[in-house]
């Protein structure tokens, strides 16, 4: 990778308790990976990778998101992010859903 490469690598773990199911349990684990360069100066073109799988005693759920963005740094103090990702899960594969977002990030 170059001088102004990034690679981010992020894992959550978390387990939830209900108060009305005490005894039954939600393990969630979920992970995001992002992958780009600067191509020039203050744009960033990247990949990412966006995984999450929920276990419940009656269900279980398995989501991924692949998808590409680019952030744009055009003065100081601002930020604009594009990201556009495209929804896979085991409960619906055959029609998967596409998500998009515009960020606008003011530094103060």
């Amino acid at each position: 990778m170059g001088k102004n490469s990034l690679l981010i690598s992020e894992w959550t773990y978390e387990q939830a308790q209900f108060a009305n199911q005490a005894s039954q349990n939600v393990d969630t684990l979920a992970s995001v990976h992002r992958l780009g360069t600067e191509i020039a100066k203050g744009v960033f073109p990247y990949l990412v990778f966006e995984h999450a799988s929920i276990s419940s005693p009656s269900s279980y759920d398995l989501l991924h998101r692949p998808g590409a963005g680019v952030q744009w740094l055009p003065v100081p103090h601002f930020e604009i992010q594009l990201e556009y990702l495209r929804q896979v899960s085991n409960q619906n594969y055959t029609h998967p859903d596409n998500i998009g977002f515009v960020l606008f990030h003011l530094y103060i």
